[in-house]
């Protein structure tokens, strides 16, 4: 059935075959052996290409409900590790975006036997929710904890936030909190929790900013940090980053603002292979995991003659 599956959707043996991996006169005899047992003919040639019989059509629409999802169908009914499929993972947008990007990287090692990893940035956690929901994303990460019954979730690490400034405005102001009342502060208006917590922050120790500018680039904000125009909040981690030339400087005022992070999942599934590989990899210590330049080759069947060496 899968045969016919392939063959239909691409109106070719030849295209079947090569995703199939198969000789095109297995695929015709399996074809003929379907058509037998169900007394119908479900191909008629035209001069370049096979096309359905309106018994065959009528196949195609059954069988491609069954098929489309590929692997994924089996993991609502079965723990094994089948895999095979691509995972899609909804990101919020946040300033903490590099903890993100650490963590998909280790998900890929994980998961690479199986498949591989896309991802989509979403703005506010009600979308991925939805998205999780509706199957669009397999899991996704965020800055909130949901309050759906339907989703399940784990803390997968915390950031700590710095204001920043350039260095030469961090040299100028005695006191650092006169930089955040008379710099104008730029902020990501997407990431209102993040905005939330430092405008907490800044009320607790009297030193709220006479102006505030939106500014969606982190790009476009770094540069206008670097040239004197205005201040910021980064992840620590993303100013030990930054090249000592950006001229940019890490304060806090009092203390540290921390900012948690969670992935997130529906519920009920995690036995299936792609959030199992989750849990697991949440079980080490994601973020010291040696980087293996070659693992990607390692999982593909590549003539050793393309290859200037053995990896």
């Amino acid at each position: 059935m899968y045969y016919f599956y392939e063959v239909a959707r691409y109106s070719s043996i030849k295209e079947a075959s090569k995703v199939l991996e198969l000789s095109l006169p297995t695929i015709s005899e399996q074809i003929k052996r379907l058509e037998n047992e169900l007394d119908v003919k479900l191909f008629k040639r035209s001069v370049r290409r096979l096309d359905l019989t309106s018994e065959g059509q009528s196949l195609f629409l059954i069988v491609k409900e069954m098929f489309k999802y590929g692997p994924k169908i089996f993991e609502n009914v079965s723990c094994n590790s089948i895999g095979g499929t691509p995972v899609k993972i909804g990101i919020q947008e946040g300033v903490t975006l590099e903890y993100s990007s650490n963590l998909i990287y280790q998900y890929w090692n994980k998961y690479i036997s199986y498949g591989t990893i896309g991802s989509e940035r979403i703005f506010v956690i009600e979308e991925l929710i939805l998205g999780i929901l509706k199957g669009v994303y397999d899991w996704g990460i965020s800055w909130e904890i949901s309050a759906n019954s339907r989703i399940d979730s784990i803390k997968i690490g915390s950031a700590e936030i710095l204001f920043c400034c350039s260095e030469n405005i961090f040299k100028i102001f005695k006191d650092k909190k006169n930089i955040l009342k008379h710099i104008p502060f730029a902020r990501n208006p997407f990431d209102t929790l993040l905005n939330e917590k430092v405008l907490d922050h800044l009320t607790l120790n009297h030193c709220i900013p006479h102006e505030f500018i939106d500014i969606e680039q982190k790009e476009l904000c770094l540069d206008l940090i670097h040239k004197d125009r205005c201040v910021s909040v980064l992840t620590e981690q993303t100013i030990k980053k930054l090249n000592t030339s950006d001229n940019i400087k890490g304060f806090h005022i009092e203390k540290p603002i921390s900012l948690d992070f969670y992935a997130l999942w529906l519920k009920g599934k995690d036995k299936t292979l792609i959030i199992k590989k989750l849990l697991e990899l949440l079980k080490e210590e994601f973020h010291t995991e040696l980087h293996d330049t070659y693992l990607q080759l390692k999982i593909i069947d590549i003539p050793l003659e393309m290859l200037f060496k053995t990896i």
